[in-house]
């Protein structure tokens, strides 16, 4: 019982403490943060106009969800890796970088306030093509590869159903053969 009083003791003292001081559980933390932009700005596969939005981590270092600044519409989840700064800012950051395509600057990175880790955004590298002109062509290599191996399957099952019925044919008239040879030595 002395155990139990304890822990009861100790845990109602630690809520307490969060209460008083209005701090929380380091798990309980949201990671979250809200950021203006004055223009455009690019993230992978979209182009964000000017305005708030709620940058939030999904799973640490790996996916970053972009929101509305009242959380009620989600612009896109974003592949992310961690990226370290040499010292945190205070109110967070965001990396801008120049796009080499002409639009408007790319958000390389952010950053949560006093956090030395962030997420940095991964971008497709394709050259001249645009990423869904790159899907689009690996789609159509698909559905020619698809379309010929249903092709060549078709041929093969007709070609196998051939050699079945010419095979069958074959069994048939020795069966019959030998029947008549069988019943021939069977009548004097």
């Amino acid at each position: 019982m002395k155990i139990y009083r304890k822990l009861v003791t100790a845990t109602t003292g630690i809520i307490a403490l969060f209460l008083v001081t209005g701090a929380a559980p380091a798990q309980g933390l949201e990671e979250k943060m809200t950021v203006t932009f004055s223009a455009p700005v690019e993230i992978p596969g979209e182009v964000l106009p000017a305005g708030k939005y709620v940058f939030e981590v999904l799973q640490q270092g790996t996916l970053t969800r972009i929101l509305n600044a009242d959380e009620t519409h989600v612009y896109a989840t974003v592949l992310t890796v961690p990226d370290e700064q040499r010292e945190p800012a205070d109110g967070g950051s965001v990396v801008l970088k120049k796009n080499d395509q002409g639009g408007p600057e790319r958000i390389g990175a952010w950053f949560l306030p006093g956090n030395p880790v962030g997420s940095e955004f991964v971008y497709p590298q394709m050259g001249h093509k645009t990423f869904s002109s790159e899907i689009d062509s690996a789609g159509k290599d698909v559905e020619h590869a698809t379309d010929k191996a249903a092709k060549d399957t078709a041929k093969d099952i007709g070609d196998s159903s051939e050699y079945i019925g010419v095979h069958a044919a074959h069994a048939g008239e020795d069966v019959g053969k030998t029947i008549y040879h069988a019943g021939k030595s069977l009548v004097p």
